[in-house]
């Protein structure tokens, strides 16, 4: 990913993945930038053993807040990146509550 258009195509992908596991209410568990791919312009994420499945919203939120300050660990070398997708996770978890 080196063009610009490049990652905001990635952080679309990575937002709109977020957004599905959150109305799911499923956490991952090890949410680090290395666990998503890229290929053929698509996102994948694995390793998928950690992943669960919430009853409670509260619980979700706890994990999944875990979940998204793990990933913004990762971009601190990035700084472009680091703050576009600081701002698409602070809209996210707004939306979630």
């Amino acid at each position: 990913i080196n063009t610009p258009q490049a990652i905001e195509n990635c952080l679309d992908q990575l937002e709109g993945l977020l957004k599905q596991l959150a109305a799911a209410q499923i956490s991952h568990g090890d949410c680090k930038a290395t666990n998503f791919l890229m290929s053929s312009g698509r996102l994948f994420l694995v390793d998928l053993d950690g992943m669960r499945a919430h009853r409670s919203s509260s619980a979700f939120k706890r994990a999944f807040y875990k979940d998204i300050y793990r990933l913004q660990r990762n971009w601190k070398d990035h700084p472009q990146v680091d703050l576009q997708l600081s701002a698409r996770l602070r809209h996210l978890i707004q939306e979630i509550g």
